[in-house]
Order: structure tokens, then sequence, then C-alpha cells
């Protein structure tokens, strides 16, 4: 799960992480991956 791939880059536990899927849509010409970092508090 991505949320365990960045455990130690990102956040130091991702027990708080709350994953939210806003948009998907698949680029055929430029695969990727987007991430959008929102602290909270």
């Amino acid at each position: 799960m991505l949320q365990d791939a960045l455990t130690g880059v990102v956040w130091e536990d991702d027990r708080w992480v709350l994953p939210q899927v806003m948009d998907f849509d698949v680029d055929k010409t430029n695969p990727r991956l987007e991430i959008e970092i929102e602290v909270l508090g």
C-alpha cells in the first residue's frame, strides 16, 4: 500500500493518514502517479 511505502519518508507512522481518492484518470502517453499531501492541524 502506498501509505506503507511513504512511512519513514513523508511521515513517521501511517496510523493517522486518511487517504482520499479525488480523481482517477489514465494518461497513456505519460503514465505517472501524482500525490498531494496536506498537513492538517
